[in-house]
């Protein structure tokens, strides 16, 4: 998958997802507290627009 994948916090809450966003199947793994990648969750749904496009903000 290489560069499909993101490092991401997905809620907020200060835990990490390796995401992916763009290829099928759309979903995470995510960063146990013992540090182990656990299983692959799909999204339920995304919003769509492109999160890459520099006109999106963040305020």
């Amino acid at each position: 998958m290489g560069n499909q994948m993101q490092l991401v916090d997905l809620d907020a809450d200060g835990g990490k997802q390796l995401a992916n966003l763009k290829t099928e199947p759309k979903g995470y793994f995510e960063l146990s507290d013992e540090n182990l990648w656990l299983n692959h969750k799909c999204f339920e749904s995304l919003p769509n627009f492109n999160l890459g496009d520099p006109n999106i903000r963040n305020d």
